[in-house]
């Protein structure tokens, strides 16, 4: 066939098609026509490639078995079409869509090749990104149809559910499932396909055919592809991580029972030390009042001190537990905030006066003369705070504020602080001083002594309380220590 035949088969339009590549070629393959689209495409113009071979295109990137599949074929008189990867003019490289139809002569053999290309390297990209995502991703990917048949899986659905690809292609679902159960699960896929209740994302604990059992994470989206409403599910096991989170929910209610029981243990221990220690103070009071020697009466006092020190922390130890295991109820009554203020101030003065300590005492802001609230609970806290300030302050004075503010609704909160010149809070520990068993000077603990509880209990009555409590570091050295108790005002 002539190349003006080929024109009248191909037609002019495709000729001057500027998308499409055409080349014509002769028996041997030499080029003898090209098109516009052929330049646009590989940025070769005609007079270059006119007479030489297409193999200029070459990029020795397509493997040479299908040159030989081509070939083999186009000598023989048939159609070939395939996919190669060429070099433009300029180096680049492209995938290229091609399809090569031989034309006879009339008495037999070939006469020319017409050559159709199509640059199709975006979408090459697109299906290698497409294939890679699909079948590389670890995640288990399911697509099905409404009928509930699965229309395609990846290899990690294959081996998430222990089956082979073609045992899951084409059939309903619900195979990966126990036999007795799959009629079931079918049936409450169709309602709730029906209800368009098909949940998006869900963990949920599945039973599957070999009786494994795997916890997954599936999230599912409905698609619309080739007319039909499909449904893409992807699957993450989450069985590991289940198991982890019951085994420290185990140990979270192991140690919460643990715990309860320290405290049970605590507080019943606290009653228990404490009846004999009555009694040991009971016996020191007495023989006290008796006449005594001065060295007896000094022993008996030291003794004495060491008892009621001893005292104070068991009580602070059962008052800990009680808190821990909420045993604790606040009691609400009328007291006088002044009145309260002024007892803590006198006792704290007496103490303050036997380290040779200055203690003062100021009421800033007007309280109401009567508010409800846990009058004990709040001495004891304001008691504590005075303590640890004279009792970490071995020169200067310890300044002891109180003050009211309205706070809406009938309510008031009470603020109380207090300042020291003591050894002060060290960098970083304001926070943690009111943490049980902390210590914010592990260097004096035996210096001081204590149980780093005191200031814990004090929190938590606090917080009881709808109040807070905070320390800070004063520019000039010591510390100073808040807190604010909201109360009720009678009606």
């Amino acid at each position: 066939m002539e190349l003006d035949g080929i024109e009248s088969y191909l037609g002019q339009p495709l000729m001057d098609e500027a998308s499409i590549g055409l080349v014509v070629t002769d028996a041997r393959g030499d080029i003898v026509r090209v098109n516009s689209g052929f330049t646009a495409l590989t940025g070769y113009s005609p007079e270059e490639v006119l007479g030489r071979n297409p193999r200029m295109l070459k990029s020795d990137l397509t493997p040479v078995a299908v040159y030989r599949e081509m070939w083999s074929t186009i000598s023989n008189g048939r159609p070939w079409v395939g996919y190669v990867v060429n070099r433009r003019k300029n180096g680049s490289v492209y995938a290229e869509e091609m399809s090569i139809i031989p034309f006879s002569l009339p008495g037999g053999g070939i006469a020319q090749y017409v050559a159709i290309k199509r640059d199709v390297s975006e979408r090459r990209r697109t299906e290698t990104l497409h294939r890679l995502v699909w079948e590389e991703s670890t995640d288990a990917m399911r697509l099905m149809n409404a009928s509930g048949v699965t229309v395609r899986v990846n290899s990690a659905y294959c081996r998430l559910v222990n089956k082979p690809r073609h045992e899951l292609e084409g059939q309903p679902f619900a195979v990966i499932y126990e036999d007795h159960r799959r009629e079931q699960i079918f049936a409450r896929f169709r309602q709730k396909l029906a209800r368009n209740a098909i949940a998006r994302i869900f963990e949920r604990e599945h039973v599957l055919w070999d009786g494994s059992r795997r916890w997954l994470e599936v999230n599912t989206s409905l698609l619309h592809l080739d007319g039909q409403q499909m449904l893409l599910s992807l699957m993450r096991d989450i069985t590991p991580r289940k198991s982890v989170e019951v085994e420290l929910r185990e140990a979270k209610q192991r140690a919460e029972v643990a715990s309860r029981a320290k405290s049970e243990f605590l507080a019943n221990m606290s009653h228990e030390f404490r009846t004999p220690m009555n009694g040991i103070l009971g016996m020191q009071s007495l023989a006290l009042s008796t006449s005594l020697t001065k060295e007896q009466r000094e022993l008996i006092e030291t003794a004495n001190g060491s008892a009621q020190q001893l005292l104070g922390l068991l009580n602070d130890l059962l008052d800990f537990s009680h808190l821990e295991t909420d045993r604790i109820a606040l009691k609400q009554a009328s007291f006088s905030p002044s009145v309260l203020f002024d007892e803590v101030v006198t006792a704290g003065q007496f103490e303050a006066a036997r380290k040779g300590l200055v203690l003062s005492g100021l009421m800033r802001e007007q309280c109401p003369p009567r508010l409800e609230g846990d009058a004990p609970r709040l001495r004891q806290v304001m008691n504590k705070l005075v303590a640890n300030a004279i009792k970490f302050t071995d020169r200067g004075t310890i300044t002891v504020n109180a003050g009211c503010q309205p706070a809406g609704d009938g309510w008031t909160d009470l603020n109380f602080s207090v300042r020291d010149t003591g050894v002060g809070i060290p960098d970083g520990e304001v926070e943690s001083i009111f943490d049980p068993f902390h210590q914010a000077d592990r260097s004096t603990t035996r210096r001081f002594g204590g149980a780093g509880i005191g200031l814990a209990i004090c929190a938590r009555l606090i917080r009881l309380m709808g109040g807070r409590i905070w320390a800070e570091c004063p520019a000039g050295g010591g510390s100073l220590v808040q807190f604010t108790a909201r109360l009720r005002r009678p009606a």
